[in-house]
């Protein structure tokens, strides 16, 4: 099969492009022929979504006429053309209208005014709304993160117009229950929607479940540094946990990002001991997990899926995070980790989900090994055949 890749970054910003830098070379061993087409090219060639794969054909979309790429892109007759969300709208509608589509969403593109999917100014929590114009009134009113009014009605023509275009896809795949059910909420027809969880890439859950081991008080953040991410609560619920644990505790923050000087200033206000190695690759990152007594992933929006659970529950590691979004498809609370509330997100909720996944040993190894074990769904073989079945069925239904 031919399949070519659409997507906004070649650069690796965060879990949606490494997940593309892994998928490229995986179909390749499977036997197909894929190409890659991206609106911003990458800032640095060790950080590409191309940089594993073979030989491929490669296209810049920066300043290409809609029509004139769908005529280059005919001419590699794709079967199938892979969207993992385009900044333009105008250009997903016209491959849409050209080819048979199979879209990525990854995160809110199209149902939501900024994307994070929350509002409340002093104390944010999740969104369950449709998007519509009522969003401009709830922005203006609650706070969704937009200040200006001329900036939000840009934002919203700029998010009806990927709603009209994600509506036109003939297959939508979503990681979660939670992304199934806020594209049916916004239209799009369940039968045409494929939940494919995303798999644990090139990592694979250790050969035997975690010894026991008594915790140390080492916390771990991955990720990239926004202010949607919640580096910040996290960072300020470290003084409540260590009161709660009469103990100290440990954080490392492997991430960069718009938002790493903020967490560092606030780190060093709160006298909290926190170190920030930076962007880790996979061989940085496992030696950090197998160190660490917790994940934690603090993110002040519900995450479409958050990866990097399942991936840290293939060395044994647990999570803590906000009860909301795709998390909760493998966060099991007493199980794989502990959840704190999120209605609404509060800095008092995550320190106690701190300390009641650390202050018993007997129930944090009972989560390292549940964590271990939930890993196992999330293997790289299961999601390539579902995401081909997906791409059959798209072929299918364009000759149909």
């Amino acid at each position: 099969m031919r399949i070519a890749f659409v997507a906004s970054n070649q650069h690796v910003v965060g879990g949606a492009e490494a997940y593309q830098r892994w998928l490229l070379p995986a179909l390749q061993r499977r036997g197909h022929e894929v190409a890659l087409a991206f609106e911003h090219p990458a800032r640095d060639k060790d950080r590409t979504v191309d940089g594993s794969a073979g030989r491929i054909e490669r296209w810049s979309l920066q300043g290409v006429d809609p029509g004139r790429f769908a005529r280059l892109l005919g001419e590699w007759r794709p079967d199938v053309v892979f969207s993992h969300g385009l900044v333009s709208g105008e250009m997903e509608s016209t491959l849409c209208s050209e080819f048979a589509v199979v879209g990525f969403a990854h995160d809110y593109r199209g149902t939501c005014l900024t994307g994070g999917k929350r509002y409340g100014r002093l104390r944010p929590q999740p969104c369950t709304r449709k998007f519509g114009a009522a969003c401009l009134a709830m922005n203006a009113a609650y706070g969704c993160g937009v200040r200006r009014p001329i900036a939000a009605l840009r934002l919203y023509g700029t998010q009806q117009r990927r709603l009209d275009a994600i509506l036109k896809v003939r297959r939508l795949v979503v990681a979660s229950r939670h992304m199934r059910d806020e594209y049916v909420r916004h239209g799009f027809p369940p039968d045409r929607i494929d939940i494919i969880p995303y798999s644990t890439l090139e990592l694979e859950p250790d050969a035997d479940p975690p010894l026991e081991r008594a915790p140390t008080g080492d916390l771990l953040f991955v990720g990239r540094l926004t202010r949607l991410k919640g580096c910040r609560y996290l960072i300020r619920a470290l003084p409540l946990a260590e009161r709660l644990l009469k103990r100290k505790l440990r954080l490392t923050i492997a991430g960069d990002g718009p938002d790493e000087d903020s967490c560092r200033r606030l780190a060093k206000r709160l006298g909290v001991n926190v170190r920030f190695p930076g962007w880790c690759d996979s061989a940085q990152k496992i030696p950090l997990m197998r160190e660490a007594d917790l994940l934690v992933v603090p993110s002040v929006w519900p995450e479409p899926f958050g990866m990097v659970g399942p991936e840290a529950g293939c060395v044994g590691l647990p999570t803590v995070a906000f009860a909301t979004g795709g998390v909760l498809d493998w966060l099991t609370e007493g199980e794989t980790g502990e959840l704190a509330p999120a209605l609404p997100y509060s800095v008092d909720g995550l320190a106690r989900a701190l300390a009641r996944a650390l202050g018993d040993a007997r129930h944090h190894q009972r989560l390292r090994v549940g964590a271990w074990n939930m890993a196992k769904r999330f293997q790289p073989e299961g999601h390539l055949d579902l995401l081909e079945a997906s791409f059959r069925r798209a072929t299918g239904e364009r000759a149909a």
